[in-house]
């Protein structure tokens, strides 16, 4: 069974903004401030993970999203960031992988050499 590179990062995507709400919405209800520069960061990593979903420059926007949610879990391993380590490593997973396929385009690998004959010249 082979994994496919997109649904990894729209997992991540996903996780990542349930991750989101989870953390204003307990922080709210102990009765604090979410920090807005750390809600700022979720959005922009989850942002730049919907760029290499949709294959815009996608390697290094899935490192620099991977690395974004890495400091994020980081920063609040103290509390809720435990919950942010699978949002890391289905982002992470994928850039070591060949290539993940736009929408709608198949996913071939751009190394493999063509095994096709060749075709004889035209006599005209």
């Amino acid at each position: 069974m082979t994994v496919r590179p997109r649904w990894l990062v729209f997992w991540g995507i996903v996780w990542t903004a349930a991750y989101a709400w989870t953390y204003v919405v307990t922080v709210q209800r102990l009765g604090g401030v979410p920090a807005a520069w750390y809600v700022a960061a979720l959005v922009v990593a989850g942002l730049a993970l919907l760029v290499a979903l949709f294959n815009w420059s996608w390697r290094p926007a899935l490192i620099a999203g991977t690395a974004l949610l890495a400091f994020c879990t980081v920063i609040a391993i103290a509390s809720l960031g435990w919950f942010l380590l699978p949002a890391v490593i289905f982002a992470g997973f994928p850039i070591g992988m060949k290539r993940p396929g736009a929408v709608g385009q198949d996913q071939g690998h751009d190394d493999e050499p063509d095994h096709r004959p060749a075709e004889p010249p035209s006599a005209g």
